[in-house]
């Protein structure tokens, strides 16, 4: 069951032209401009969408650097963890077509709740536009248990949780100094080497015959890619696969399967689903004719 709750919030800076049927702001007319800028022009208008939600969870706001916010995605968080998936492509939880360099599936954000907190893990899905903190660090995977500001492409995101406190001022003379900047609770970079025993099996059966791969606890908690793209870990050619169709991720030391966004989705006994754990031994059915079975060891 998708458990995805999406809250779109109004445009800060007018488009300039159009892009087929998106409206896109002009990106030559205006300078790009830093996290701090971004988020001390739009603050107000996330604290507004942020208190209105009494519910505990988390928004992710995204805001183009050069044309301003775009758009936003609530996610709810419970005890169980929940996904959403920004990107390009129109099937994903958080379309953000105003960049090219922007792939067609970005980023995957899954949050739960840890001892009455929000935790919020963002993997990069091994894109060219990368994910990062800082300038110049280009991460995989970041995650965090309160406010997080990062960039991917040419986007920022603020990532904010729900039902409690503001985590910042809003009326002060700069919002952004009255955050807590308390640093990510953990990073992976992009480059770091996977070892270790092999803690899940994977058999995918496609057209092109049967395929068995097995992936330790640092590739999975990095976020491990199926699909037809050469970014992916585990690649299948199908018409109804998607080019990143799924992903296995590691959730405070749980595997989970978790749908990219994908066209054809997810099934698992016949029913569609967002996210599931792999406690066992499970089979799901990725588009029309590609079979996923895990293993966990």
């Amino acid at each position: 069951m998708d458990v995805t709750r999406y809250v779109k919030v109004s445009q800060l800076v007018e488009p300039h032209r159009d892009q087929g049927n998106t409206r896109v702001g002009g990106a030559g007319l205006l300078r790009p401009r830093s996290l701090r800028a971004i988020f001390e022009e739009s603050q107000q208008s996330m604290a507004r969408s942020v208190l209105n939600e009494k519910r505990c969870g988390l928004y992710v706001f995204a805001a183009h650097r050069r044309a301003g916010q775009v758009a936003g995605l609530w996610l709810e968080c419970t005890e169980q963890p929940r996904a959403g998936m920004v990107g390009r492509h129109d099937m994903v939880d958080l379309p953000l077509p105003l960049d090219e360099q922007l792939s067609l599936r970005h980023l995957l954000f899954v949050v739960r709740r840890v001892q009455g907190e929000v935790r919020t893990t963002v993997v990069n899905l091994t894109t060219t536009g990368g994910l990062e903190v800082s300038p110049g660090e280009p991460l995989r995977l970041i995650e965090s248990n309160g406010f997080l500001a990062m960039s991917a492409s040419n986007f920022a995101f603020f990532c904010v949780p729900t039902g409690g406190v503001l985590p910042w001022k809003p009326y002060a003379k700069s919002a952004w100094e009255s955050l807590p900047h308390s640093a990510p609770s953990r990073v992976e970079a992009v480059e770091r080497p996977s070892v270790g025993a092999p803690t899940l099996a994977v058999d995918l059966m496609g057209r092109d015959g049967p395929q068995r791969a097995s992936f330790d606890t640092a590739s999975l908690s990095r976020g491990v890619l199926i699909g037809r793209d050469t970014r992916c870990d585990l690649r299948a050619h199908d018409d109804t696969f998607s080019r990143v169709h799924a992903v296995l991720v590691n959730i405070d030391g749980r595997p989970f399967i978790v749908d990219a966004g994908s066209t054809n989705g997810i099934q698992f006994e016949g029913e569609e689903v967002k996210i599931a754990h792999l406690d066992g031994r499970k089979s799901f059915a990725l588009g029309m004719d590609v079979m996923l079975t895990c293993h966990p060891r």
